[in-house]
């Protein structure tokens, strides 16, 4: 569950069991409505009022308690079900990433995509040197990861996005590009 959602919950929850105290406390120290008896309109109070506490507790317990699940990629494989959680999906990536001479800065990006079969993309930027060969052999860092992926997972990767820039580092510099 999402954080918002929680939050959401939770305050659902303490307005709910402040209105149902402060109905409460008007109720019975207000005036009574003519034609509704007194105990009549004890037991209507008291059952409103059981129930907004009721319902108020149950959203704010539900807010306060529920976990947060994060999407995982659900591989049925062998009479079993495998899941990979995305964090995995992205160290898998920095490994296949750290093969190639030249990456001084790298951020992974991993989608798990829903639907009928289990899929997920994943965005990879690479911070390289200025005059660096390694974009013209992009086509072969996209092909190494998502082998490398497939491998691990058993799932095929739907997309890799790859994008380069120039690395904000002093070891650029020795490398060819200019310092920054």
């Amino acid at each position: 569950m999402k954080r918002i959602t929680k939050f959401i919950y939770c305050l659902a929850g303490l307005l709910l069991m402040a209105y149902a105290f402060l109905t409460y406390d008007l109720l019975f120290w207000g005036m009574v409505p003519a034609g509704i008896s007194q105990p009549m309109l004890v037991m209507i109070v008291l059952g409103g009022f059981i129930l907004t506490v009721l319902i108020g507790f149950l959203l704010f317990a539900k807010g306060l308690l529920s976990r947060r699940r994060l999407p995982a990629l659900a591989n049925d494989r062998d009479g079993g079900t495998v899941f990979v959680t995305p964090k995995a999906l992205r160290n898998i990536t920095y490994v296949a990433v750290e093969q190639f001479d030249g990456i001084f800065e790298d951020r992974v990006k991993v989608r798990v995509l829903r639907g009928a079969k289990p899929t997920y993309r994943v965005k990879i930027w690479l911070g390289i040197a200025e005059y660096s060969t390694l974009p013209a052999r992009h086509e072969d860092i996209r092909s190494h990861v998502a082998e490398a992926l497939e491998t691990c997972t058993g799932v095929p990767v739907r997309r890799v996005d790859i994008v380069f820039y120039t690395a904000h580092t002093t070891t650029a510099h020795s490398e060819g590009g200019t310092p920054q």
